[in-house]
């Protein structure tokens, strides 16, 4: 739970084009993953990192 709020507190310093760029470039990590069948556990993983994370910048 600590790490997480420290991520979440870390992210949340940036400003809100960081954390659009930041969320792109997930979004990006999520569909190169989604290229290859034996890694669709890592992209379902990295797409609830993205909705948490997007979730972060609609509540700011």
């Amino acid at each position: 739970m600590i790490r997480q709020a420290a991520l979440r507190d870390r992210f949340m310093r940036d400003g809100i084009g960081l954390r659009l760029g930041g969320l792109a470039a997930n979004l990006a990590r999520v569909a190169s993953f989604c290229s290859n069948p034996d890694h669709k556990h890592v992209a379902a993983s990295w797409s609830q990192e993205v909705i948490r994370l997007a979730g972060l910048i609609a509540e700011a």
